[in-house]
């Protein structure tokens, strides 16, 4: 069923940049409306791509309207209703970020209310639960987008298996390598860094596991989690006690830039152990810094980066091959460097100066497309 629609003018969100209402800035750039979750506008929440590559276009000179930093989903479905009527008459094009769960029935109103109003939508995939979502659903929501965006081919396989393959086109998620310092690893300390959410998705305990293994192994490793707590922090604490590692990990909380790059500098190799994952910008800016990556084989990340070439991948919930790919890269320094190189070669891919070309194409291709 198609949701019921209703453009209200009420509320706001103090947080976001001010809605267009009539527009002012030049008119040779395209006016843009983001629509996502822009959490990380508030400390402690992690910044996403929408709020990154936000930012990134209004440096660039583009004026773009934005919604919504609001940590209530009603809240945020009403910020980005408001902004759309607000700036109905000046819209070239809205980007809308599409992830799953209720965020893509919050999503479906969203791309009706843009529909409705005339505007071209750019819809970007988010997130590695969308293949489980409802293909009736999806291909309704993704149906109005006149281009869909997927950061990994692992997205852009499942939204063209919707029928709207003309539609979709792979453009990596963006990280800023000025915020990254890059440092070449050959002959590595077992300093391990694991950085994501403590929620069961990114299976925290897999990281632990991996680490008894090694000092089991007589490995003098020590491991360091940050992250944003989900539910899973004190049971990853309470886990640790329980085998006995309380003097090897170190848990330094949510990262801002300045303690994520500290933390980059300081480690030599990056755990990422999800369950299931699309293209993420942790494991980005980890091969950003230098650091060989060992991860699970799982979502996205197969096309993110290729075993062996620039990273080592391993099966889900597998501890013992996790610890084992970390004792091949401690012991054959010429393989830690060449993963090192070749992940900063991979994640030079997703700069900014590479990406922004793509998008000022798609944007001026659909600012010719709105319709009356």
């Amino acid at each position: 069923m198609t949701p019921m629609l209703t453009l209200s003018r009420e509320g706001t969100d103090p947080s976001a940049a001010p809605p267009i209402g009539p527009v002012d800035g030049p008119r040779d750039l395209p006016h843009l409306c983001l629509l996502g979750p822009n959490l990380g506008r508030h400390p402690g929440w992690v910044t996403t791509q929408g709020e990154i590559v936000t930012d990134l276009l209004r440096r660039d000179g583009y004026t773009v309207a934005s919604a919504s930093s609001s940590l209530s989903p009603v809240g945020r479905l009403t910020d980005m209703l408001r902004c759309l009527w607000r700036g109905r008459r000046d819209i070239d094009v809205v980007v809308l970020s599409v992830f799953s769960g209720r965020a893509l029935v919050t999503a479906d109103v969203v791309s009706l209310a843009a529909h409705r109003l005339g505007l071209p939508q750019i819809h970007v995939l988010h997130g590695g639960r969308l293949p489980n979502e409802t293909p009736a659903r999806a291909r309704r929501v993704l149906g109005r987008a006149a281009r869909v965006v997927a950061p990994s081919e692992f997205l852009g396989r499942w939204a063209r298996g919707l029928g709207i393959g003309e539609r979709v086109q792979v453009v990596p998620n963006v990280v800023d390598l000025g915020e990254i310092d890059y440092r070449p690893r050959r002959a590595l300390e077992p300093r391990l860094l694991w950085m994501r959410t403590f929620h069961e998705t990114y299976h925290p305990e897999l990281a632990l596991e991996t680490l008894a293994r090694l000092r089991n192994g007589g490995v003098d490793a020590g491991l360091t989690m940050a992250g944003q707590d989900k539910g899973l922090l004190e049971p990853t604490r309470r886990r640790v006690q329980e085998l006995d590692l309380a003097e090897h990990v170190a848990f330094p909380g949510f990262l801002g830039p300045a303690e994520k790059r500290r933390e980059l500098s300081r480690h030599d190799l990056f755990l990422n152990t999800n369950r299931n994952d699309n293209t993420p910008v942790s494991v980005i800016e980890a091969l950003a810094a230098g650091l060989p990556l060992v991860a699970t084989r799982v979502g996205g990340v197969p096309d993110l980066v290729t075993d062996g070439e620039n990273a080592l991948l391993v099966p889900d919930d597998d501890a013992e091959a996790m610890a084992a790919a970390v004792g091949r890269l401690l012991d054959d320094p010429d393989l830690a460097e060449s993963l090192s190189t070749a992940g900063r070669r991979r994640a030079e891919e997703c700069a900014w100066g590479t990406v922004r070309v793509t998008w000022g194409d798609l944007f001026e291709a659909l600012r010719r497309r709105r319709c009356p």
